[in-house]
């Protein structure tokens, strides 16, 4: 499973790798399993220009389907395959905004993400770092599909039984980012395993 980004600008070292164990014959893309995330607001001093949004609280939801549309065509491009088997929504909007117009671009995200599911270019389709309300407008707003799943940042340091009970009775899979956790909260930093 890799599991990657466009704002972790690793996608290009992956499609070289996967290439050349596609033309060796020692994969087959069926023997790799790809998720992917978009829809990543600007970060300063984290994220790198020309990886997230950067004007995504000015942007219209009709700029927003431009750019979701260049952003998959690029992922794919850059991995070098057909399709990811999953592809996520990274953010909900850009981190701590309270902007209003977030609901109309979180849904022209999403719809870019459907369309994409339809042509088979993405086998599942889902969110990262979802709240229970941010699922349930994006449905309230006019989603015909609803999330396959919701990566969150999870960890024996780290659960979420809100937003577990709530993705568990809709079918909704939880996917675990950071799974050993993360810093000084962390399996690798923790006493017990270190000693």
């Amino acid at each position: 499973h890799i599991d990657t980004a466009l704002v972790y600008r690793s996608q290009k070292q992956i499609g070289a790798v996967l290439a050349a164990k596609f033309m060796s014959g020692e994969l087959s893309r069926e023997d790799v399993f790809i998720t992917s995330k978009l829809f990543h607001g600007d970060m300063p001093g984290l994220t790198r220009r020309g990886s997230t949004l950067p004007t995504l609280d000015d942007m219209t939801p009709d700029e927003v389907t431009d750019a979701i549309e260049a952003q998959f065509e690029l992922i794919l491009e850059e991995l070098g395959v057909g399709y990811v088997d999953i592809m996520l929504l990274h953010w909900p909007a850009v981190m701590d905004s309270k902007d209003p117009g977030n609901a109309a671009r979180r849904l022209a995200a999403w719809k870019v993400l459907e369309k994409m599911y339809a042509r088979g270019q993405a086998r599942s389709i889902g969110v990262s770092n979802f709240s229970e309300h941010h699922i349930d407008r994006l449905m309230e707003d006019g989603a015909e599909i609803l999330p396959m799943v919701n990566q969150i940042e999870a960890s024996v340091y780290k659960s979420w039984e809100n937003i577990k009970a709530y993705c568990d009775g809709r079918g909704i899979k939880l996917m675990a980012y950071s799974p050993l956790g993360l810093g000084k909260e962390s399996l690798l930093n923790d006493p017990v395993v270190t000693s």
